[in-house]
């Protein structure tokens, strides 16, 4: 596993510098965050790990995050993988006082802004009425600067007991060995979707502790040992660090039959809190037709009311925090059922019609794949800058069709790295994104030794 990381490290060196400028850039001076205790934090828990993969020679679930780790030393370079969903997190959770989500000063527009954007990603999962075929979309939402898209195929032969996928297929990040959107294919015959959810509870952060396994490791175990969505909820659940707050579909292709019944076990859904990880087969939600994911699993209450509290100008940060009302929520449920083909989930994925669609009130960040960059009140290069697809039988297969950039659907213009934008960091990117989708697919068939 160490060569598997060095060769990936060194075949991708140049995009890695790239990717980890734009990332650090970002963070340190868009930002304005210090990440000394974060990545002291984040230290503290590798130690950690690497402790307990010590004393547990014996388990299956530590000897795989052993060889996972290896993988990690063979990439890194003493700047990478440090910038990962996890510092999210960490940054909010150890900044000074616990910082207020909706502080008083911000201005309704603001407000909206933020609660908009702070929410990562747009996924969807569909079935046929005839129950013949499934389709599922995801499209990453975050700061364009993070546009060095890389989709990646890792085929093994690991003789570690125990082990239910050698193979996974994913969309990520140079320097990463993981998803991070998330998207994941496994010859298991697992799928594993997620969107990120906004912690506004900050008190929970106090939780915190390094003592804990990180997402990515939790994930990537899971998708190597689990052979179904019952267990790979289980491992998520096992030393959750409440960091990189995810809801997580996983959909088990082994008992999908086309045109049969929906059997019990197809769709798993998990969402990680500091301290909890609540799961559920809501396979039976699936068999209505559709289960979307679009950043809310719940909020508290009180930050609802605490919003509504302030005046009638903050109605639209309210909504947005309703499951059923948020303006995703409400297309989905409009259009989901239209879902025929992998075109159609194409479509969908990509949708943004915000001049025309009452239901995006005007907004172009009120859309299944956003762009704060046409918000005329606060232009922002931050949105939705990806998307993936694929259905049942291109699953087993490994693959998905990918598209990287803002959507241009319907006539959309074309991002540019232009004014007012030009001074956002995007080290080796095009300075147009004007793409069409490309099918990924594994070039080996088989796992290697």
């Amino acid at each position: 596993m160490f060569a598997a990381g060095f060769l990936e490290g060194f075949i991708s060196a140049e995009r890695i510098h790239d990717y980890w400028s734009n990332t650090h850039e970002y963070f340190v001076k868009g930002m304005n965050a210090s990440l000394e205790a974060p990545l002291t934090w984040l230290e503290e828990q590798e130690g950690w790990a690497r402790a307990k993969v010590a004393e547990h020679q014996d388990s299956a679930y530590w000897q795989m995050l052993g060889l996972i780790l290896q993988q990690f030393d063979g990439l890194y370079t003493g700047e990478i993988l440090i910038l990962t969903g996890e510092i999210y997190d960490l940054l909010e959770a150890q900044s000074a006082g616990l910082r207020d989500s909706a502080p008083d000063h911000q201005s309704a527009t603001q407000v909206f802004h933020d609660m908009a954007l702070k929410g990562r990603c747009s996924a969807l999962i569909t079935v046929t009425p005839d129950f013949s075929n499934l389709f599922m979309g995801h499209s990453t939402w975050d700061s364009y600067s993070q546009m060095t898209k890389v989709f990646k195929h890792y085929s093994f032969q690991l003789r570690l007991p125990g082990v239910a996928a050698q193979r996974m297929s994913f969309s990520s990040y140079p320097g990463e060995l993981f998803s991070d959107d998330d998207l994941y294919m496994m010859d298991s015959k697992l799928v594993v979707i997620s969107t990120t959810n906004k912690m506004f509870n900050t008190t929970l952060y106090e939780a915190l502790t390094p003592k804990t396994l990180v997402s990515w490791q939790r994930v990537r175990v899971a998708n190597a040992l689990a052979l179904s969505g019952e267990q790979w909820v289980s491992f998520l659940d096992y030393h959750n660090s409440g960091t990189y707050n995810n809801q997580y579909m996983v959909l088990d292709l082994k008992r999908f039959t086309p045109g049969k019944e929906l059997p019990a076990g197809l769709l798993w859904v998990a969402e990680q809190i500091p301290g909890l990880v609540a799961s559920a087969d809501l396979t039976e939600q699936l068999a209505r037709g559709y289960f979307p994911s679009y950043n809310i699993p719940y909020f508290p209450q009180e930050m609802r009311e605490r919003l509504a509290a302030r005046g009638p100008e903050f109605s639209n940060s309210v909504a947005w925090l309703s499951y059923q009302l948020t303006p995703r929520a409400s297309i989905f449920r409009r259009d989901a059922a239209s879902v025929a083909s992998l075109d159609d989930m194409r479509h969908i994925m990509r949708s943004n019609n915000f001049t025309n669609d009452k239901l995006s009130h005007g907004s172009p960040l009120a859309a299944v794949c956003a762009r704060g960059d046409l918000d005329t009140a606060l232009p922002d290069a931050r949105g939705c800058f990806d998307t993936k697809v694929t259905s049942y039988d291109l699953a087993l297969d490994l693959q998905a069709d990918a598209i990287t950039g803002p959507t241009t659907q319907g006539g959309m213009p074309a991002f540019k790295w232009t004014a007012p934008f030009s001074s956002v960091p995007h080290a080796g990117m095009p300075r147009v994104f004007d793409f069409e989708f490309e099918r990924q697919r594994p070039l080996l068939s088989t796992a290697v030794a």
